[in-house]
C-alpha cells in the first residue's frame, strides 16, 4: 500500500527507477561491503522494499500507520524505527541482510530528494524503454512536448472571500 501511493504521486516510470535503484544500490552496497570484510550472497527484494518505504516516509510524513496492537503511528517514525533497528543488529550474524536495507534505504532516500528537486528520474528508464519497443518491432516512446505551454511564475491566488465581483470572474 506504501508503493501504490508512491507510485501515484511520483508517476510509474519514476517509481520504477526508485524501485530498481534503492535495489541495485543496496546490493551493491552489501557487495562491496563483502569484499571487504567478507560475507556471502543475498537474494532478495528488501533494499527495493526500504527504498519505497524510505521515499513514502518523505513523501507522506505525517500519514499515520496502524500497527498491530499499537496505536497509529506517523510514516516518518515507523521507517526510522526500522532503520534504527537495522542500525542496532547489523552484526548480529541472524542472516537478515541488513546492509542491503541500509543501501536501499539510503538510495531511496537519494532519489526521491533528486525528485523532489526536480530531476527526471524517468529519463533513466526511457533509453531501456526505447530499446525494448525496437527489439519488439513498436515505436519508441518520446517524452511529448507542448511547444503552447508556458509557466506563469507570478501569480496572486484570491479567496472568494476577497473578491467583489464574482460575476467578473
Amino acid at each position: 500500500w506504501m508503493g501504490r501511493m508512491v507510485e501515484e504521486r511520483v508517476g510509474p516510470r519514476t517509481f520504477t527507477v526508485l524501485y530498481f535503484g534503492s535495489g541495485i544500490g543496496g546490493a551493491l552496497l552489501n557487495g562491496g561491503l563483502a569484499l571487504l570484510v567478507g560475507g556471502g550472497h543475498v537474494i532478495g527484494a528488501s533494499g527495493a522494499v526500504f527504498g519505497i518505504m524510505v521515499a513514502f516516509a518523505v513523501i507522506y510524513p505525517r500519514v499515520p500507520i496502524m500497527l498491530f496492537l499499537l496505536p497509529p503511528i506517523e510514516a516518518r517514525y515507523v521507517v526510522a524505527g526500522l532503520i534504527a533497528f537495522d542500525l542496532l543488529f547489523l552484526g548480529s550474524g541472524d542472516g537478515i541482510a541488513r546492509v542491503v536495507h541500509l543501501g536501499g534505504a539510503g538510495v531511496g532516500y537519494l532519489l526521491i530528494r533528486a525528485h523532489q528537486r526536480g530531476s527526471d528520474l524517468s529519463g533513466m528508464i526511457r533509453p531501456l524503454e526505447n530499446l525494448w519497443m525496437r527489439m519488439s518491432g513498436g515505436t519508441p516512446v518520446r517524452k511529448p512536448r507542448n511547444r503552447r505551454m508556458y509557466s506563469i511564475r507570478d501569480v496572486e491566488i484570491l479567496e472568494e472571500t476577497e473578491v467583489d465581483d464574482l460575476d467578473r470572474i
